[in-house]
């Protein structure tokens, strides 16, 4: 072949590819978004908001508006877990929300759209909420996660979800260098989605299927959680009696460590966090769920979740406003009450208690955004 590459050829084969695949989004029909927690809710009050995280919309498009909306940005600590169950074993049918418990001592026509992500981190929850705030809820729910938020280990667990937020950060304004963590295929995605529908109305697993863009998979697709696996690998020897044997999420011994290992990125992407909703002024609840007081019996992790609870306090004051309601500790009554997993402490398996507590504080907020 005499074929010789150019400037113009590659041009060509571009233009004709974008074109194919522009037609194509008008010829085959859209796939249904995928909601990994739309099967872990029984009222249609309650919408799941954020997609598998391959799917390149992100966040669901269907979603009917009415009523008082709340927007809840949650990992794992805002379900209920089966207790028969090891956390690596639990699948999304197998839980249920504690928003489900939370909706019914609410008013009637209250709506909550959950951004729930299992391993959400500070990158992803920073994400959703400006997804979120595009929408003008009512109130705003934010739960942090005293172990992840501030993690200097990982501050980000679904790097697929750059792609959405390449163009967030650009209407946002804030912390545009975020853009620079995008590989190529973000930036491809972010692009060209708004126009092609076949890229926009289809789960196209880009980071899968064009090697080109990816050549390894990330430490954090592991079948051990990000968090369990740097617990382990940092764990001293003496400590490892410590590590739940079913793989839990290791909490105890990531706050045990904190005090010496902080992380300046997540502390960052939190401060942004707090500064969005305080900027958008819409009513929020900024809170930490609670833990089992029985690991207060044991010091090292008491000076961690101390020094968490700290940091989080100071980034609040230095970035919180009047619209934000910012609770770092419930009531006695609320953590004694709450059934945690065994070797946990932070994930529950009965949430009544936190349920009515945070009910009434949503409550709070909403009286007091449709007051005149």
């Amino acid at each position: 072949m005499n074929y010789k590459a150019s400037w113009a050829g590659l041009a060509r084969m571009t233009a004709w590819t974008l074109l194919f695949l522009w037609l194509a989004g008008y010829v085959l029909p859209p796939q249904t978004e995928d909601i990994p927690f739309d099967n872990s809710v029984t009222t249609s009050r309650i919408t799941p908001m954020l997609t598998a995280s391959s799917d390149p919309r992100r966040v669901r498009s269907d979603v009917k508006k009415g009523g008082r909306t709340i927007a809840w940005v949650t990992d794992s600590l805002g379900a209920k877990f089966p207790p028969d169950k090891a956390l690596e074993d639990v699948k999304t049918h197998d839980v249920r929300m504690i928003a489900e418990n939370v909706l019914p001592l609410l008013p009637d026509d209250t709506h909550i759209n959950i951004y729930i992500q299992a391993n959400a981190r500070s990158l992803e929850n920073y994400i959703s909420l400006l997804s979120l705030i595009q929408t003008r809820p009512d109130i705003i729910v934010f739960s942090i996660n005293p172990v992840a938020t501030l993690s200097p280990y990982v501050f980000m667990t679904h790097p697929e979800s750059l792609a959405a937020a390449v163009p967030l950060w650009a209407k946002n304004g804030n912390m545009l260098w975020l853009a620079t963590l995008a590989q190529p295929h973000h930036m491809l995605r972010a692009t060209i989605t708004p126009f092609i529908p076949i890229v926009r109305e289809s789960a196209l697993r880009l980071p899968q299927d064009l090697s080109l863009f990816q050549k390894t998979e990330s430490t954090t697709a592991s079948p051990i959680s990000a968090t369990g696996f740097w617990a382990v690998a940092h764990a001293d020897k003496n400590h490892e009696t410590e590590i739940d044997s079913e793989k839990a999420i290791f909490y105890k011994t990531l706050l045990a460590r904190y005090p010496e290992k902080r992380g300046v990125l997540p502390a960052r992407l939190f401060a942004q966090s707090l500064s969005a909703i305080a900027q958008s002024g819409i009513p929020a609840l900024v809170y930490v769920p609670p833990h089992d007081p029985a690991f207060d019996t044991n010091p090292a992790f008491t000076r961690g979740y101390k020094a968490v609870i700290a940091d989080l306090t100071a980034i609040y004051m230095a970035k919180g406003a009047k619209n934000i309601a910012f609770i770092t500790a419930m009531p006695e009554n609320v953590q004694k009450n709450t059934t945690y997993r065994r070797n946990d402490g932070f994930h529950n398996e009965d949430t009544r208690a936190v349920s009515a507590f945070l009910a009434k504080k949503m409550s709070t907020l909403l009286n007091e955004d449709k007051a005149p």
